[in-house]
């Protein structure tokens, strides 16, 4: 049976992926360790009571619609226009902090002297 994400168990999962580091910070040691990612995967699982199977499948989802808002919102800013436009998707500010302080991409944002990573 297919699991139904509520408004509410999306944010609980998110402040779950946040509070795991492992599974998203490409900076940290243990981010190539499969078994303790699996560990830490099957934690948030048994937190949600739902299979570890979806909780990875909805944080894949939820990690793909970021990059893919945060490329909207870097077209934004080339355009031109000046005006800083909020992102509306609800999930993109709870999300923000997969742009750690480690790199990957090499993407540097000038305009506020902050390096994004995107450890997908």
């Amino acid at each position: 049976m297919a699991v139904v994400w509520s408004n509410d168990k999306i944010m609980q999962l998110i402040e779950l992926f946040q509070s795991k580091p492992l599974l998203w910070d490409c900076s940290i040691k243990q981010y190539k360790d499969r078994n303790k990612k699996n560990d830490a995967f099957e934690e948030i699982s048994q937190v949600l009571n739902i299979p570890k199977k979806d909780v990875e499948t909805k944080i894949h989802v939820l990690r793909t619609q970021f990059t893919r808002e945060k490329k909207k919102m870097s077209a934004k800013k080339t355009t031109g226009s000046g005006a800083i436009e909020k992102c509306k998707w609800i999930y993109y500010e709870p999300l923000e902090f997969l742009l750690c302080g480690a790199t990957t991409s090499g993407e540097t944002d000038t305009m506020n002297k902050t390096v994004s990573c995107f450890c997908i």
